[in-house]
């Protein structure tokens, strides 16, 4: 809720970080590191790690982990 209500960056019709984002990248972390998370901040900690330095520029973020951008590309997807 504090992202949709509090911190205003959610909204993809306003240019904001869509919602289907969020989600994916929360799943992408419960996937990745789901046995290491004890408590909600447990995982709020690791998200914030995790997205701090991602390669931005050459990996894209799915809910089964982190794939290379060309993957993406040979398949056929519109980055």
């Amino acid at each position: 809720f504090w992202c949709a209500y509090e911190s205003h960056t959610l909204g993809s019709g306003s240019g904001l970080m869509a919602t289907y984002a969020v989600e994916c990248m929360i799943l992408c972390v419960f996937f990745l590191f789901g046995h290491e998370l004890r408590s909600p901040l447990d995982a709020f900690r690791r998200f914030l790690r995790f997205f701090a330095d991602f390669e931005w520029d050459s990996k894209a973020v799915t809910c089964c982990g982190p794939i290379p951008q060309i993957e993406l590309e040979e398949a056929g997807g519109d980055l």
